[in-house]
């Protein structure tokens, strides 16, 4: 669910809605001059950084003698007295802009010319009013220039070189600073010239199929402007797999517009005719097409967070651009990952791990946890008549014990006699401080309630008996991380305390009690439950049809099959003989099996040196020693071993009738993973139900979402959004799949 506004959610309730906007920014940037360019002429100040060319924005300034940038109001830092290595300053001419002028000179490695439609300058904070670009085709003069950032859409036709000159600055005495140049602009389609658009977006509710998120937008082309005939037209520089944003906006006031992004695309398809164009995106795994051939068998295990990494770095995916949840660095796996796109690899990861596998709006790759966690509850302060693991029990009637505070000791049968001796376990928490004569603790009794994962939590319920607590604050915590804090005060509390607020992906609760209301008293609290997972519902107004539902194929039996891998009881075996064309510059080879091997022996029948560089159980790299210059055919043989594998099956029966599942992970070979994933796979086919929706449509609702149902067919039901698609055509409109969330 995308983070909105409460008005944003109220108003998308309302009986009739306000504006929708969308917008469609595609980057059409030169890829050929964006990555042969560099500056030819490295004559600037010391601190400069000559890559220019890159996506990076460039924010802070060293203060230099010029006009507003000495300054003591902490804008500007202390210059180191030498270069910087990775220094993201961008350019800095040596000297200040006169009337001479200051230049940059770009040319293109490996390219005689490149054809550019439009350039974007990055000035930064102190810009040229007047500057020139200068190419051996063109001469464009820029007058009167007020912006950090200089668009144009000008078509500079083989061009060999860029030469930027400024001779302006917006002060006098002031260098001339170049933070970053795009060969290209972004090209923006609005409500404007926009006459449809629908994006769709998938997510398997146990993974076990890759996520998937497809856009198509027809514009307006009655003015020709994208005629492929026209040679300044937009659509003769687009390039598949230009970067392709898509942003949401909703009218919530008079005032102001929020806006969203809902996607970033990359393109695949572009065409027009004399009325339309249309332009077609798909997500950032649907290019992910390469192997990954690197699985090898742990004996020691590996988590499958490390995994995760290893896949998405194989991939050349950047820290910043995946998020795995923390809770797959308890998940520890031995078996060797098979031989499967990269893509594939997560979503098998994903599986094992009871996780969802999502690409956000940022195509940033998620692997979030997608099962209700374990709950712990612990207290630092507990009475040796407390079992405070009884608060989170469901069906659990606790009993009260007397004690010596206030209210706690009565002659009829309230309360019964505690043990003398031995641990008391059917009753409820009760502190072992108690309260002082105005009712102040002296060290203020804690619990703590921890997650074996992350979760969110629509509210919560807190049962006390006895005399109430004076107030209370309840934070949440992930990975160590405060994340929320809530405050009561006691003529807030109630023996039965419900709060409304929403908790969000949280694996740690503390709540403090800060007195209680009566002197001389403990706090009891029997009971502890967590609220929905979710607050949205979508209802019979909402929809613009009665819902569709499908009730499903009945399953009986689930069962999860584990796959043990052991070491073969026969001899060595070739696994590989070829020959490979080497010389002394390209003297390494990779080697392929088809199936999991292990215990590589490598012969060659020249006198040459062969090493083992890296292996797995899919592959082997060797390097080979003592070639001359010129190629050579080598002959290379590789014996070794392949695993046996066993498969064993765990199972439960979740119906009277019906179908057998198996369901296979090639990475689950222990009782434990087994059986987690048993419960998580039987959960998702005992819900038998499915619901297609067609709805008002909110762009805020993702796939992957859990909401509620609450129509005259179907009373309040719980259901994962698995597709969800929107239409666009200035109103928006909705489908949904989704199926029914049950518990076994």
């Amino acid at each position: 669910m995308k983070d909105v506004s409460k008005e944003y959610q109220e108003s998308m309730k309302a009986a009739l809605r306000n504006q929708s906007y969308l917008s469609v920014n595609i980057g059409v940037i030169n890829q050929q001059a964006q990555s042969t360019a560099f500056v030819e002429n490295q004559n600037g100040l010391y601190l400069s950084n000559y890559d220019i060319f890159g996506t990076k924005s460039r924010r802070f300034y060293y203060a230099t003698f010029e006009k507003d940038f000495l300054k003591l109001d902490g804008s500007k830092l202390i210059p180191p007295h030498e270069y910087i290595e990775n220094s993201t300053l961008g350019y800095i001419s040596n000297s200040l802009v006169g009337e001479e002028g200051q230049m940059l000179h770009i040319v293109f490695a490996d390219v005689a010319s490149v054809t550019v439609k439009g350039l974007t300058i990055t000035f930064g904070q102190y810009y040229p009013v007047t500057f020139e670009i200068i190419t051996n085709q063109d001469h464009v003069v820029i007058q009167d220039n007020t912006s950090e950032i200089y668009e144009t859409d000008y078509v500079f036709e083989k061009a060999e070189y860029f030469i930027i000159k400024a001779t302006k600055m917006q002060h006098e005495n002031n260098r001339l600073r170049i933070e970053r140049i795009l060969f290209g602009i972004g090209v923006v389609f609005d409500n404007s010239n926009i006459k449809s658009a629908t994006i769709k977006n998938y997510v398997s509710p146990i993974s076990d199929d890759v996520p998937q998120i497809d856009f198509n937008v027809t514009i307006d082309n009655t003015l020709q402007d994208y005629n492929i005939e026209n040679k300044t037209s937009t659509m003769n520089y687009l390039e598949t797999g230009q970067q392709l944003d898509v942003q949401y906006g909703y009218q919530v006031n008079e005032n102001r517009v929020e806006w969203f992004k809902l996607a970033t695309l990359y393109l695949k398809t572009w065409s027009a005719d004399e009325t339309t164009a249309k332009f077609t995106a798909v997500d950032v795994m649907e290019g992910w097409d390469k192997v990954y051939n690197k699985g090898k068998y742990y004996e020691e295990g590996i988590t499958l967070y490390d995994l995760a990494e290893l896949v998405l770095k194989d991939l050349g995916i950047e820290d910043a651009k995946y998020d795995i949840d923390p809770y797959l660095r308890n998940v520890i796996v031995s078996n060797p990952m098979p031989k499967v796109k990269h893509k594939e690899a997560l979503q098998i990861i994903a599986n094992a791990g009871r996780c969802n596998l999502i690409i956000d709006e940022d195509s940033n790759i998620i692997l979030k946890t997608s099962f209700i966690p374990d709950v712990t509850i612990s207290s630092n302060d507990e009475h040796r008549v407390s079992s405070i693991e009884n608060v989170i029990l469901e069906n659990y009637n606790p009993v009260k014990y007397a004690s010596m505070d206030q209210n706690c000791i009565t002659l009829d049968e309230t309360f019964k006699i505690a043990p003398s001796d031995g641990d008391v376990t059917d009753t409820m928490f009760v502190s072992n401080e108690i309260s002082n004569e105005k009712g102040v603790f002296t060290n203020n009794p804690i619990i703590s309630i921890t997650l074996e994962a992350a979760y969110t939590s629509v509210g919560l319920r807190m049962i006390f008996e006895g005399n109430l607590p004076n107030g209370l604050i309840l934070k949440t915590y992930k990975e160590n991380q405060l994340i929320t804090t809530y405050e009561m005060l006691g003529n807030e509390l109630k023996p039965i305390t419900d709060i409304g607020q929403k908790f969000i992906d949280f694996d740690t609760m503390t709540i403090e009690f800060l007195g209680t209301v009566a002197p001389n008293s403990r706090v009891r609290l029997s009971k502890f439950f967590f609220g929905k997972f979710t607050d949205y519902t979508i209802e019979y107004i909402d929809l613009l049809k009665s819902p569709k539902g499908t009730l499903l194929d009945k399953i009986k039996d689930v069962y999860v099959e584990k796959m043990i891998y052991s070491q073969s009881n026969e001899g060595i075996k070739q696994l590989s003989k070829q020959s490979y064309a080497l010389n002394s510059e390209n003297n390494v080879v990779t080697i392929e099996f088809n199936n999991p091997s292990y215990g590589y022996a490598v012969e060659c029948i020249e006198d040459y040196t062969i090493s083992i560089i890296n292996s797995g159980a899919y592959f082997i790299q060797l390097q080979v020693e003592g070639l001359e210059a010129s190629y050579k055919a080598i002959e290379v043989t590789v014996n070794g071993y392949e695993y046996v594998k066993t498969s064993l099956t765990v199972g439960k029966t979740i119906g009277t009738r019906g179908y057998t599942k198996t369901w296979s992970n090639p990475l689950v070979s222990s009782d434990v993973l087994a059986n987690n994933l048993l419960d998580w796979i039987s959960s998702y086919y005992a819900a038998d139900k499915q619901y297609e929706l067609s709805y008002r449509g909110d762009p805020a609702l993702e796939a992957g979402d859990i909401f509620y149902i609450n129509t005259t067919q179907i009373d309040n039901a719980k259901a994962k959004v698995y597709e969800h698609s929107m239409t666009f055509n200035g109103a928006i409109t909705g489908n949904i799949k989704a199926r029914r969330e049950v518990d076994v």
